[in-house]
């Protein structure tokens, strides 16, 4: 009996339990595929980025941020080696996971197939079972979002928009039997829990031309758009709206958290950004009224 797309988590488990399913032949695909990617991670350390929009960038909240992405002269930030690693991971992990959907009798089709969507190109995971499918590979805390499906309230990275332009991209695909909706497989790297995160994305589809011709018209303009502003919650409750937070009292104000991690925050915020590094890490100042008491770095102690 053809297996559906409802009973991929329960069958993947049911691996899990028994050992059955999984065969030499399917040892030696999840070898091969952690092979690939990590050469092309390695491979790809130290070139020079080419600006170019990708699908997987069309839902990057911060338009701002996608302008330097496609714009920008300087070179961004550096990945810390933190970061490399978990994106290294991450590749690691989504090739075991397809590996046990192979395994639990699942289709598995359309593995990194080139999808263009008004000239806009990107490459699709997979899919499973009629559905286009991403895999994410995610902490405990992002996985919560996953498994309560609650990326329609909180998308910091735009995931909904990524998967929608795979969808719109994979419509006239015959793999493709679900053309309106589309899930994520997310893993939980802390507690290694598995779930498929369904969405339907009628609407999105049906606007997804005019998202990308929006987009296009962002990364065409000639200086960066203005920042946005984020969202700082305590306790549940939204405090303030703000293009950078407030610092306690002090009148001290730094960088939201999505900004904190942003590559060209030196470049948007310029001269009146100052670092100072704490126990916990570095916080960035876009104002200081009152001088922390932590070390600053500055470019004649970097």
């Amino acid at each position: 009996m053809t297996k559906t797309i409802d009973t991929l988590i329960q069958d993947m488990e049911e691996v899990l339990d028994s050992g059955c399913g999984w065969t030499d032949e399917i040892s030696e695909w999840v070898a091969d595929d952690i092979a690939k990617s990590l050469s092309r991670q390695f491979k790809s350390i130290g070139t020079q980025r080419k600006g170019t929009l990708r699908l997987s960038g069309i839902g990057t909240p911060c338009e701002r941020k996608l302008w330097y992405d496609i714009n920008s002269t300087t070179k961004p930030e550096p990945l810390p080696a933190s970061a490399r690693n978990k994106f290294i991971f991450g590749d690691l992990t989504e090739s075991y996971i397809l590996g046990l959907v192979k395994a639990s009798g699942h289709s598995l089709e359309g593995l990194q197939d080139r999808l263009d969507v008004c000239g806009i190109r990107g490459h699709r995971d997979c899919v499973i079972d009629g559905m286009l499918v991403d895999v994410k590979s995610c902490s405990s805390f992002s996985y919560s979002k996953f498994k309560q499906h609650q990326l329609r309230d909180n998308d910091p990275f735009g995931y909904i928009s990524q998967l929608s332009s795979y969808l719109y991209g994979s419509r006239n695909d015959p793999l493709v039997t679900y053309k309106n909706e589309a899930g994520f497989l997310a893993f939980d790297k802390q507690f290694a829990h598995i779930c498929l995160d369904r969405y339907d994305l009628s609407n999105e589809v049906a606007n997804k031309e005019q998202e990308v011709q929006q987009k296009k018209a962002v990364v065409a303009l000639e200086n960066p758009p203005e920042r946005p502003k984020w969202e700082k919650t305590y306790r549940g409750e939204v405090v303030e709206v703000a293009e950078d937070w407030a610092e306690g009292q002090s009148g001290n104000r730094v960088l939201s958290t999505q900004c904190s991690y942003c590559q060209w925050k030196a470049d948007c915020w310029g001269d009146s950004l100052r670092t100072f590094v704490y126990a916990n890490g570095p916080k960035y100042f876009t104002k200081v009224v009152k001088e922390p008491r932590a070390f600053e770095v500055t470019n004649e102690n970097f």
